[in-house]
């Protein structure tokens, strides 16, 4: 936002949403008109710590040049803890983004060992853990240096992983009222999509260098070369796993998954269930909720849907 206009949607966010609606919408031409003026614009940028992008320090926040679009948190206010769920100015984002609210908010969204093998998959340049990974998932690793939880020595449960990112887990601080500002759409998403269009309209090479240059900013290898040789098939397989390791706990990958198609390709759905038992009961024609019955008594021009 502009000085003065702190919450007020930008340009670059109207432009960058319009493109996101254009993706899933399946019109790559306008989608891809959308993300370039955003990119080519040279008004945001990737912050250099990608844990930057989550601290609730007012002066980093403002610092980063990737933000885009966000909904604003604060501890100030001292709202009551959401026992029942209920969204306040500082409640718990990442459980906002947990499709239920059960075992009392506590221990409904646990990092599958799916995001723990993604993240864990490729070392940096240096050798070292991806950077995301700490920033994403709370664990106990000695040998990777992870040994603290909340500004302190680890004292949860050493064999289970919990969420680190909209968390206080990297810094300390009470651990249910972080002020952190969710993330609507950053720049490194606009990147990645970018990358979709450009690869589904047939430029896979420029597709590569946005995947490389989120990349970077992870210190990954350079593998620019590689990807701009792929086919669209392994092109897009490769982006899925960069969205995952740079956007998860962002409440992005159901919406990912259904833009793709997975659900309804018998060879994809199986892939996500061997990943996530929370697909195991998945049915094709269940995707949505059914019409109110009240509804389709009161207008006899509704249709159900497969639902009813």
């Amino acid at each position: 936002a502009d000085s003065g206009h702190v919450g007020r949607a930008t340009l670059g966010a109207a432009q960058s949403l319009m493109g996101k609606l254009k993706l899933y919408q399946g019109d790559y031409d306008a989608a891809l008109a959308y993300f370039r003026t955003v990119v080519e614009s040279q008004r945001y940028d990737l912050a250099a710590n990608y844990q930057d992008l989550f601290s609730q320090d007012p002066s980093v926040e403002a610092a980063n040049p990737g933000r885009i679009f966000w909904a604003e948190f604060t501890q100030s206010l001292n709202s009551v803890f959401n026992w029942g769920g209920d969204p306040s100015v500082n409640w718990r984002q990442f459980i906002a983004l947990a499709p239920t609210y059960s075992g009392a908010d506590f221990y409904d969204f646990f990092p599958t060992q799916f995001l723990v093998d993604e993240l864990s998959s490729e070392r940096t340049v240096d050798g070292n853990l991806d950077p995301r990974y700490a920033a994403t998932i709370l664990s106990y690793n000695e040998e990777e240096g992870l040994t603290q939880a909340y500004g302190r020595d680890y004292f949860l449960d050493r064999n289970l992983n919990y969420i680190a990112k909209y968390t206080l887990a990297n810094s300390g601080g009470d651990p249910f009222t972080a002020g952190i500002n969710y993330h609507v759409i950053r720049f490194a998403d606009v990147l990645l999509m970018y990358a979709e269009c450009l690869a589904n309209t047939g430029d896979i090479p420029t597709a590569a260098a946005q995947v490389q240059r989120v990349r970077d900013r992870a210190n990954l290898p350079d593998r620019e070369a590689e990807f701009a040789g792929y086919n669209l098939t392994q092109f897009m397989n490769q982006l899925a796993h960069e969205r995952v390791t740079e956007l998860a706990i962002e409440g992005l990958r159901y919406y990912d998954i259904k833009r793709w198609g997975w659900l309804e390709d018998s060879s994809r759905l199986s892939q996500l269930q061997a990943n996530d038992d929370e697909f195991d009961t998945f049915a094709n024609g269940r995707e949505y909720q059914p019409l109110p019955q009240g509804e389709l008594d009161r207008n006899p021009n509704l249709v159900p849907n497969s639902a009813n």
